[in-house]
């Protein structure tokens, strides 16, 4: 009989902590759907498509831009953030062979369009600044507007001085940014 009362009571506290589980998992269940809901959608811009089609190694940069900014992004609600997500090529290779292909993170509440931007992109291992507070301007024709929760790809040509390797990732500069000018709605 004494048996029968301790497996009643192991029987008991395994329901329990089996409970107490289940509302644990409950709560990440809702922290993922929450965190779902302030994704910012990667928007492909018109000066990316030709022939109404995205060319095969953008759409690639797209989706990979689009994995960065769910993934790892750290733009806060109401600011606006620039992330630096590959390396990619350029069909042509004129007037360089390679770009960092980055994303202007709109989390602000407000519509964007003619953004204008000045960069300093510097190579860390030479220390060698490759471009001095460079004007970008992403304009309304090219890049369309960028809405709350979406972000904008757009490309920055790498200086073929650079030498650029598979080995070499974004992660070896430092890139500083400010917006200067925008048409907000």
């Amino acid at each position: 009989m004494n048996y029968k009362v301790v497996l009643s009571m192991l029987l008991v506290a395994m329901v329990v902590l089996v409970g107490c589980g289940q509302t644990s998992s409950n709560v990440e269940i809702e922290q993922k759907e929450s965190s779902k809901k302030n994704t910012v959608q990667v928007i492909t811009p018109p000066v990316l498509i030709k022939d109404g089609v995205t060319q095969e190694g953008d759409q690639k940069a797209i989706e990979d831009a689009q994995k960065f900014v769910t993934e790892k992004s750290t733009t806060a609600e109401g600011e606006l953030g620039m992330n630096v997500v590959e390396i990619v090529s350029i069909d042509g290779g004129k007037p360089s062979k390679y770009a960092f292909f980055q994303v202007l993170e709109n989390r602000s509440n407000n519509e964007l369009s003619n953004v204008e931007m000045y960069f300093t992109i510097t190579n860390k291992l030479t220390q060698k600044v490759i471009y001095n507070n460079e004007r970008v301007f992403l304009s309304k024709e090219d890049y369309g507007i960028v809405k709350p929760n979406e972000a904008v790809p757009f490309k920055v040509a790498i200086p073929d001085e650079e030498g650029i390797t598979k080995g070499i990732t974004p992660q070896d500069y430092t890139f500083e940014w400010e917006v200067t000018n925008a048409d907000i709605k």
